[in-house]
């Protein structure tokens, strides 16, 4: 049986790779963002020698147009994820959509957990259950320690591909619980001391909106850990609503630290969503070109054919 899972691109959704790489599936997988999600669909599902007897999709919104695709399929398929944002899914019956867990924040991760040691028990160990855990703990920002945070920076520091081959060997271990090499530990000091010193910096950088009603603090920023940049920011002001932070090259987060605004449906205005204390929507190309008319005035788009 061939698998197709599409996936995010973060340590969350990349962990489902990983879950599916400690049962030996034969799986093709597409990390992505969710604005990509209707034309990788799309492709795959209009290409004439598609050789997939099922679909997972984790940690994904899927519109209702995709789902509506994949109906048409006849391909099997199941849809779990967690974001608020999400929940009209209860209306399509292979999509599991939930917030919470155990009456705690949920993961992609752990939704597809739950789903898959139901079939194959002998996934649920303590060891994967503890990585598990870790995943949540960084995707849900509720982290009881720096484990976490250490775990999604491994992933930056390793990439995808030598991640999950690293992740899957020490995950097959006999171990009750998820650790760090001495070497790992060694490395993540220094750059989580190099990552401090660039939260300083670019909170420095930091300037100030009133959008939509709301006192918000924008940063413009690229190749950094945005998702805990904007937390550590909203920590700092808390006279804030929420921070945005914009990566012109591919999208933007907004992340809060108040109980009493809710930045999924601050995202829903701009086409985005996600959770009530961190969302994040796409730049689009539309968006890229106003912003080089604006900045060099005189300009015209060329077509220019590409091989």
């Amino acid at each position: 049986m061939k698998t197709l899972l599409i996936s995010h691109s973060d340590l969350d959704g990349i962990s489902c790779n990983l879950l599916l790489d400690l049962l030996n599936f034969d799986y093709d997988s597409y990390n992505i963002e969710v604005v990509e999600v209707y034309s990788t669909l799309e492709q795959v599902l209009n290409d004439e020698n598609i050789e997939y007897d099922q679909i997972f999709i984790t940690d994904l919104t899927v519109s209702r147009e995709c789902y509506e695709m994949l109906d048409k399929s006849h391909i099997k398929y199941h849809v779990l994820d967690h974001h608020q944002t999400h929940l009209y899914a209860k209306d399509f019956k292979n999509a599991t959509v939930k917030v919470t867990e155990n009456n705690r924040p949920t993961c992609g991760t752990e939704l597809f957990f739950n789903y898959l040691k139901i079939i194959y028990p002998q996934i649920d160990t303590p060891l994967i259950s503890s990585y598990v855990e870790l995943v949540r703990q960084i995707d849900t920002y509720t982290m009881e320690s720096e484990a976490p945070r250490n775990l999604s920076t491994l992933l930056f520091i390793y990439g995808k591909t030598s991640f999950l081959k690293k992740m899957k060997t020490r995950l097959k271990k006999e171990r009750d619980i998820f650790t760090f090499t001495d070497f790992e530990k060694r490395y993540l000091k220094i750059k989580n001391e190099e990552f401090d010193a660039q939260c300083l910096k670019k909170e420095k950088e930091l300037m100030y909106y009133q959008i939509n009603g709301l006192k918000c603090g924008v940063l413009f920023c690229g190749n950094i850990d945005k998702s805990e940049l904007g937390h550590r920011v909203s920590r700092n002001h808390p006279d804030l609503d929420l921070v945005i932070l914009i990566d012109a090259a591919k999208s933007i987060s907004y992340r809060t630290e108040r109980d009493d605004v809710d930045v999924a449906k601050f995202a829903e205005n701009f086409g985005g969503g996600g959770h009530a204390k961190a969302s994040g929507s796409s730049i689009t190309d539309e968006f890229r070109e106003e912003i080089i008319k604006s900045y060099f005035k005189d300009v015209k788009r060329l077509e220019i054919e590409t091989n």
